[in-house]
């Protein structure tokens, strides 16, 4: 998974499934999170230092040294720290 995108979006639906999409030159890479209500929440607490990774029920939040990672079974998807900001704020708006 690129951490580099041209484009990255989050967005949240009704039965508080999110979705991340990211575009590179080449291709469009997304992951559905079930139960991503407190996703946003989740990833912002990577920013805080010292904050060791984060286990829900249906995914995962893990921090590396390029940002976090959100896993759901053997989907990844990788949030750079530059990025993470932004992504938050889509999950919130």
């Amino acid at each position: 998974m690129p951490a580099h995108y041209l484009t990255l979006r989050a967005t949240i639906d009704k039965y508080d499934t999110v979705t991340i999409e990211g575009t590179n030159n080449a291709s469009t890479f997304d992951l559905k999170v079930p139960k991503g209500i407190d996703l946003a929440d989740d990833i912002a607490a990577t920013l805080n230092v010292g904050q060791g990774n984060v286990y829900r029920d249906t995914y995962a939040v893990l921090t590396n040294d390029r940002g976090c990672v959100v896993k759901v079974g053997d989907g990844t998807f990788m949030i750079p720290w530059q990025r993470i900001t932004d992504v938050v704020a889509q999950l919130r708006a």
